[in-house]
């Protein structure tokens, strides 16, 4: 199929590059909703991967700082405008000493070993709003049900008998009752628990290089294989996406968890 090759001949190995093309619009599907809950002034972005959320918030308004642990994405970031630094959940460096009115961390504690201990870092960071408002964290993850998307990619692989890869399960509950007793657990008021759900707009090539580019568990799956199985796998997954709109601009269903918590407001 000529869609498919030309996708899988444009992968050029730089992992922040596909990211950016592919799964991060996917992540930044949560910014409106995410926006609607956060404090004017400034927003800490943790875990801001290429900076595409950090940006909707600078354009929206905010004052952005924004970190993340990996290098290569905060080089992307700040190529984007945005004042990101390296730095690491739940032992934090010079972020510890950061203050802002609103903390987001999206889709961030679903890969960490100490979820509450990083919860606990970020609870931190806010402070009360200017308006007096108390500070506020506002987290979002995925919950623990399949995007339909994925779940064709876990057919496929299936159905050919595809190799296996470890998967590890997020260290918490990241339904909206399981982040909302986490945030409580960590002393933050919790005023919003729920699912979001938004439509992801993407060209097939473009979502195809993400996962070519071993990116999140499909992505790491699908690089396991040897390339004549990759080949069949993507034919595969291309003719089955036809009904979201394989091999052109698809329409993916996402739903995600987010969870806000409010600290102590203004003396």
């Amino acid at each position: 199929m000529l869609a498919v090759e030309r996708a899988r001949n444009r992968w050029d190995g730089d992992v922040p590059a596909a990211y950016d093309r592919s799964f991060a619009h996917m992540c930044a599907g949560v910014s409106q909703a995410v926006l609607a809950h956060a404090n004017p002034g400034t927003l800490i972005d943790a875990g801001c991967g290429t900076g595409l959320f950090a940006a909707r918030a600078h354009a929206g308004g905010w004052r952005v700082r924004a970190f993340d642990s990996d290098s290569t994405m905060v080089a992307r970031a700040r190529a984007r405008g945005i004042a990101a630094t390296c730095d690491r959940l739940p032992h934090l460096g010079e972020v510890a000493n950061w203050r802002g009115a609103t903390v987001v961390a999206n889709f961030v504690i679903q890969h960490l070993s100490a979820p509450v201990a990083a919860l606990t870092s970020l609870a931190q960071l806010i402070e009360p709003a200017a308006t007096g408002d108390p500070g506020r964290l506002i987290v979002t993850s995925w919950p623990p049900i399949w995007l339909a998307h994925r779940a064709v990619w876990m057919e496929v692989f299936a159905d050919l008998a595809a190799a296996p890869v470890p998967h590890d399960a997020p260290a918490c509950d990241t339904s909206p009752d399981g982040l909302a007793a986490a945030l409580s657990a960590v002393g933050l008021r919790v005023v919003t628990a729920e699912l979001v759900r938004w439509d992801w707009q993407i060209h097939w090539q473009a979502y195809l290089t993400g996962v070519q580019a071993g990116i999140a568990y499909i992505g790491k799956r699908f690089r396991a294989q040897d390339r004549a199985l990759r080949r069949e796998i993507v034919a595969q997954v291309c003719h089955r996406m036809r009904r979201f709109g394989a091999p052109e601009v698809m329409t993916l269903p996402c739903i995600a968890t987010l969870v806000v918590g409010e600290g102590a407001a203004r003396a």
